[in-house]
C-alpha cells in the first residue's frame, strides 16, 4: 500500500500551484487473484474532495469488480 506520507509530497506540490483538486487512485495487485484492490486518496484540507473520492471509489469497485480498500485523506 502507498504510504500517505509519500502522497503528502504531491499534495504540497498541488497546494503550491493552487491546484483545485488532488485525487490519487492506486491499484494494488499481487500474483494472487484474490489480492487485487483499489484505494482512493484525497487532500484532507479540501472537504469536498472526500465526497468525490468516495464516488470515484464506489464506481471503480462497481465497474471493475475489484475489492475496494476505501478512501483515505492525505
Amino acid at each position: 500500500m502507498i504510504c500517505p506520507k509519500y502522497l503528502s509530497h504531491f499534495v504540497r506540490i498541488n497546494r503550491k500551484h493552487n491546484a483545485v483538486l488532488f485525487t490519487s487512485i492506486h491499484y494494488n495487485s499481487s500474483t494472487s487473484k484474490n489480492a487485487s484492490e483499489v484505494d482512493t486518496f484525497y487532500d484532507h484540507a479540501h472537504v469536498n474532495e472526500a465526497e468525490l473520492a468516495r464516488y470515484i471509489q464506489a464506481e471503480l469497485v462497481k465497474q471493475t469488480g475489484m475489492k475496494g480498500c476505501g478512501v483515505q485523506a492525505v
